[in-house]
This record gives C-alpha cells, structure tokens and sequence, in this order.
C-alpha cells in the first residue's frame, strides 16, 4: 500500500530547507545556462488584498511563465487577492489579470502584457522515476533567487490535502517557503510540474495531466 503524505496548506509553504544553490554561486556552463534560461521564465508573484478596515495583507509565491504572457501559479497564492503583480528576476514588474482558477487543483491562470518566451511542457510519457529534476523559484528569507536539484521519486503519490485528495509528483529536491507555484523542470529545462507543496526532504507538485485539464478548460 502506497503512503500517503498528510500535507496541509497554509497560506504559505515553509520547508527546513537542507540546502538550495543561490544563482551567485559557480556552476558547470551547462547548468548556469539552464538557469539563466529558467530564471527568466519564473516569476515573483505578489497578491494583494484590501479590506475595508483591515488593511493589506500580502501573499508572496512564484509562478511558472507561458507563452502568450500566461502564468501558472497555485491557487493558494492568489486566492482572495484584489490585485496580482508580479516581478522578473531582473526587476521588470507587471500587473496581472487573473484568468482562471481552481481550487481543487490548486491552479491558477494569469496573464501579463509580454512576448518573453515561456516554459515549454514536457512530454509527461517520457517521464521516470530516476529521472533529475530542478526547482526555481524567489523564496522567502533568501536575497536572491534560488535553486534546488533532486530525483523524481514518484510519478503519482497519493497526497492528502485541505482540498482534498490528488495524486502529485514527488521528488527530493528541496523547496523553499515562497516557492508554491513555481516551475519543476527537467534536465532540459521543460516543464514537467507546478510546485504546491513540501514535506521533510520531500517536494510535491502538480502533474502535467492535471495541468494539461486546467488549461484546456481555462483558455477559449
């Protein structure tokens, strides 16, 4: 019987994270060039909301770039939020209009005006277990952007959430509070996953399956 994780979300995802590699520091040319190309494609996502009397309360993720000036993020991020900026790794920033969302998948669609390239999905039948895999993302308690490398462990983990149940990816690359949302990518820097959520020395992500559904169903 497989195991199943228990995981709970809150409003932001928290990790010990056991190590992730800054963009500052060296790596072989072929990896600092997937990096360079990936960073550009992830996202900071800022949701804003405002109440009358309460003030601003202000959610911190990341979100995966699309071609088109798409954005997949987690629903959790933007969830109530009455207005989504989002920020580039190098300082460029956008207002988003939020597209679409799903609370169940924890997914959602934005959309900023931009003719940058975005990530490219995988095809989910060349997907293994063994397989390396990469997160990237603009955690929180960290200067600058960061990045972690692992192994896909399971192609579908049963996981337990506040939504619900869902069957998820799961590797052991670490994932950082601030990076719900953002891209899980394989070695040749494609998508294969939108991050959601963490347990110790575990990572959780949405599959392109259900990804795949959500934009058939969110795009005219």
């Amino acid at each position: 019987m497989k195991k199943i994780f228990i995981i709970i979300i809150s409003t932001l995802l928290f990790s010990s994270p056991v190590y992730a590699y800054n963009y500052n520091e060296p790596h072989n040319e072929v990896l600092q060039a997937q990096l360079e190309t990936a960073r550009s494609k992830t996202l900071h996502v800022v949701a804003l909301t405002e109440k009358i009397f309460q003030g601003t309360t202000i959610v911190f993720g990341t979100g995966a770039l699309l071609d088109g000036g798409y954005i997949l993020t987690n629903e959790h991020v933007i969830a109530g939020s009455t207005s989504i900026v989002v920020n580039t790794y190098d300082k460029q920033r956008y207002d988003a209009e939020l597209i679409a969302s799903d609370y169940i998948k924890d997914l959602a669609l934005l959309k900023i005006n931009t003719d940058t390239k975005g990530f490219v999905l995988a095809d989910e039948s060349l997907l293994y277990v063994g397989m390396p895999i990469m997160s990237i993302g603009n955690p929180q308690g960290l200067a600058m952007w960061s990045y972690s490398e692992g192994t896909l462990l399971n192609l579908i983990q049963r996981c337990k959430w506040v939504t619900g149940e869902s069957y998820n990816l799961m590797g052991d690359n670490q994932v950082l509070g601030g990076n719900s949302g953002g891209p899980l990518l394989n070695s040749k820097g494609e998508l294969i996953g939108i991050v959601r959520g963490t347990a110790p020395d575990r990572s959780f992500s949405i599959t392109l399956k259900d990804i795949k559904e959500f934009m058939t169903k969110s795009l005219p």
